[in-house]
């Protein structure tokens, strides 16, 4: 997949992930996409689209398998073939919380990636905005171990899916995914990677201040983002109105002082003019957000589990794998 990466890791460097850092021994290449064929299959119905790509239902004509087909604009094709190396080190096992990529092809100039399709689902915003009050303490359970084993997955592959939120898991009456990895990427210490990148609601700390040697703890503080949106059916949990916003309102939660402890430990200087709004603020306890509305889905070991990923120090949040073991999910 590339050329050896010889460069010596010092896990004693803060820039360094203290997990699964060095995974991607090798520079990794982008898949290599050869010409295909859209006759191979036929067309259902038309998804919708988005900056990079538009969507379709459609049927494999070989043998009936009902599949997505992501059209990817041709000015994308390097991501798309990125998307593709990834999902193909993702389903090397099988991981049904994990889309799978069965096909990718070039219809003329434009990429296209094949997935198969979840049958009868919708996507979790959907979800979230519909079915609030369906969704019971064993059903979030259920959704969210889920969910962050298909991370624990990713990151254990050297992976981070860097843009999860609720338009990114599909979900039906059986199974759950985690779906477009478009701009995903694969760790190497010591990179610096895009802060702009992902939904403004789900993005880490770490990426609100621009610090560009981020790691695989951005999803976990994504998800859990989602997830106490689910127990506190509070939509989106912060809700900031840019991206400034969006790191006070996290600052009104956990405080102030624990955030600029975490800036000077990475020697991030903050502007004048935000560093005025962020100072001040005392941590509130997440019990604070309890009401009659949620009192039955925030148990204290949810609360626990909220408290050990709401953590500004991507160094101490508690990583996906922990997660899969923590006694919120003990009883499943």
């Amino acid at each position: 997949m590339g050329h050896q990466n010889s460069q010596k890791i010092d896990l004693n460097d803060l820039r360094v992930s203290r997990i699964y850092p060095d995974v991607n021994r090798n520079q990794v290449l982008p898949y290599n996409i050869q010409q295909g064929n859209m006759s191979d299959y036929v067309v259902k119905k038309y998804l919708g689209d988005g900056t990079f790509a538009f969507v379709q239902s459609a049927i494999r004509m070989s043998d009936g398998l009902p599949v997505v087909l992501k059209q990817i604009k041709k000015e994308y094709t390097w991501w798309a073939k990125m998307e593709a190396q990834v999902l193909n080190t993702l389903n090397e096992e099988s991981n049904p919380n994990i889309v799978r990529l069965v096909d990718a092809f070039f219809n003329d100039s434009s990429p296209v990636l094949v997935f198969q399709e979840l049958q009868n689902c919708t996507t979790f915003d959907y979800r979230i905005y519909n079915y609030y009050h369906d969704l019971t303490p064993e059903d979030i359970k259920n959704l969210y171990f889920k969910l962050f084993q298909a991370l624990a997955t990713s990151h254990a592959k050297g992976i981070m899916h860097l843009d999860i939120k609720p338009a990114n898991i599909i979900v039906n009456n059986d199974q759950i995914q985690l779906i477009d990895w478009g701009v995903s990427d694969f760790y190497f210490p010591m990179k610096e990677y895009r802060t702009r990148v992902g939904t403004r609601h789900y993005r880490a700390p770490e990426q609100l201040i621009h610090y560009k040697y981020y790691d695989y703890a951005v999803d976990v503080w994504a998800l859990g983002s989602i997830f106490a949106t689910a127990v506190f059916k509070k939509y989106p949990f912060f809700n900031g109105r840019n991206n400034d916003d969006q790191l006070l309102k996290v600052v009104k939660v956990l405080g102030s002082k624990d955030f600029f402890k975490f800036c000077d430990k990475y020697s991030i200087s903050i502007p004048d003019d935000l560093h005025s709004k962020l100072i001040g603020h005392e941590k509130i306890p997440l019990e604070t957000f309890i009401n009659d509305e949620n009192r039955e889905l925030v148990t204290p070991q949810a609360i626990d589990l909220l408290n050990k990923i709401f953590v500004y120090d991507h160094a101490f949040r508690i990583t996906a794998e922990d997660i899969l073991q923590h006694e919120y999910f003990t009883d499943l």
